[in-house]
This record gives structure tokens, sequence and C-alpha cells, in this order.
């Protein structure tokens, strides 16, 4: 049927996928500058990023150390020094894979909304011990 209906109320989901080359390698126990993600969000034609963040999802490898990691912690920031918190620390118990123990992945379920004056969201992980490296972090969300 041509022209299609639009419906009120209708929700949009969108994924943003953080992305660094080479991923990021080495991450720890704590929180650091040089072991964050970020991702370009899109304002539309608001000035302010405003989303329903409903999870993160993130794909690990290369677990290791004395006792290899078992939970990831995510926090987001609105600045590059993780100092504007939009999204305090909240953690997952890491599923290793099936076939290769020392990679695995994780999602963290949030429900949350998301404001940012930034364009910019930056995403810090780290984990409870050893290290591992973080291929990718995907973060899907919902507008209205």
């Amino acid at each position: 049927m041509f022209p299609p209906t639009i419906k009120k109320g209708v929700i949009m989901s969108q994924q943003f996928t953080a992305c660094v080359s080479g991923g990021l390698t080495g991450v720890g126990t704590a929180y650091s500058t040089s072991k964050r993600a970020s991702v370009s969000v899109s304002f539309s034609l608001r000035s302010y990023f405003l989303s329903n963040l409903k999870s993160i999802q993130l794909d690990i490898s290369n677990r290791s150390g004395s006792s290899t990691p078992t939970t990831v912690s995510v926090q987001i920031s609105s600045d590059e020094n993780g100092d504007e918190i939009i999204l305090p620390d909240t953690s997952a118990t890491i599923s290793a894979g099936v076939t290769t123990a020392l990679s695995g992945g994780a999602v963290i379920a949030v429900d949350t909304v998301l404001y940012s004056a930034s364009e910019t969201l930056y995403i810090f992980v780290k984990g409870n011990s050893g290290t591992m490296d973080i291929d990718s972090v995907t973060l899907n969300v919902e507008n209205n």
C-alpha cells in the first residue's frame, strides 16, 4: 500500500558499535583512559543525545593472568577522561566460548535513559582479575 502509514509511538531500535583499531588489548582491573573505546552518536536534528540504553554487548578474547577474568565492568562518560559519567559502573559475567575458553562475551542489561550534550560517548572497560582483550563493544538503544 502506498504511501506507507506511519503509526505514532513506534519505537526505533539502533545499534552503535564502538571499534578501536586492533581492539582494546590488555584490559586489566582498573579503568584507564588508555583502555577506552569511543562511539559517535548522531543527534539528528537535536542538540543532544537522549536514548534508552537497553544493553551493552562485549566481544572478549585472550583472557589471561594468574586468575582469568570472570566478570567485565563498564562505565560510560561524555568526556574522554572519564570524569563526566553518564552510566555508572555496571557489570556482567563473562560467558566462555564453547571451543575456546579464553574467548567469550558478555551482555550487560541496562535499561536506562542516557543523556549527553556530546556526540561522542566514551566506554571504559575493566575486568575483575587478570587481563583480557575487548574486540568490540555494541550499545543497543531505543529511540521514541
